[in-house]
């Protein structure tokens, strides 16, 4: 089986979105970079956004796409999965109905982190894709009760300082 890389560079080439000259600089930026993933070089190079790739990844592996910022989560599911390995799978658990759990990921491929889940909440699992920001935003709201950031509470208050 391909790995997400391997996947997206793929469904690059096949769609003609990006040109085959820019897939190989970053190819090579991602070469370089060692620690990071190849969908957020082709982000960070301004060649597509998160969003697009996660669409069209969606499209291609036949695995719905969710927008996790419009999508409310249900904290008993939330405390299904200790936030350590939420945030090391990059995961967020969206609803379970009877033995089946669905999880909203970033790579469908971590063959891992569907493991270990389904290991630790006795459950089926079942994948959603979404974007790598939505996946870190929704972490940080289920796990830590924020449901507004700073700048929404400084709004609120007409901009007074906290």
């Amino acid at each position: 089986m391909k790995n997400l890389s391997e996947r997206i560079v793929q469904i690059l080439k096949e769609s003609k979105r990006i040109s085959e000259s820019d897939i190989q600089k970053a190819l090579a930026e991602y070469a370089k970079d060692g620690s990071g993933k190849l969908r957020n070089v082709l982000v960070r190079m301004g060649l597509i956004s998160d969003k697009e790739l996660t669409a069209m990844l969606s499209a291609e592996l036949k695995v719905p796409f969710i927008n996790l910022a419009k999508y409310k989560i249900d904290p008993d599911i939330v405390r299904l999965i200790p936030e350590k390995l939420a945030r090391k799978h990059q995961i967020v658990p969206v609803s379970r109905i009877g033995s089946t759990l669905t999880l909203a990921m970033v790579d469908p491929f971590n063959i891992v982190a569907i493991d270990d889940i389904g290991l630790l909440t006795k459950s089926k699992i079942d994948c959603v894709l979404a974007t790598e920001k939505d996946v870190l935003d929704a972490l940080d709201k289920v796990y830590t009760g924020e449901s507004e950031g700073i700048s929404d509470l400084v709004n609120k208050l007409g901009g007074e300082d906290l």
